[in-house]
């Protein structure tokens, strides 16, 4: 996949080119047919979390890995 592919807006930090990718949407299942490696994913909706895609989409579907429930600060 290249930059242009997602946006990538070509900004570098200590002369390294960083990639990140955030997908929203209501239901993970939806993203684990096309994930890529280091996308994040902020679901919403009546359970809001976040997830992080560690292997890329094969055949079947990408490894994801939930990284916290979004619970509303008081």
């Amino acid at each position: 996949m290249n930059p242009e592919e997602i946006g990538y807006s070509g900004q570098y930090l200590n002369n390294t080119q960083h990639r990140i990718k955030i997908r929203t949407g209501s239901d993970i299942n939806e993203a684990k047919k096309d994930a890529v490696c280091g996308e994040m994913f902020l679901v919403t909706g009546s359970s809001p979390a976040v997830y992080i895609c560690t292997e890329t989409a094969d055949v079947n579907e990408a490894v994801i890995y939930k990284v916290a429930d979004l619970t509303e600060l008081a």
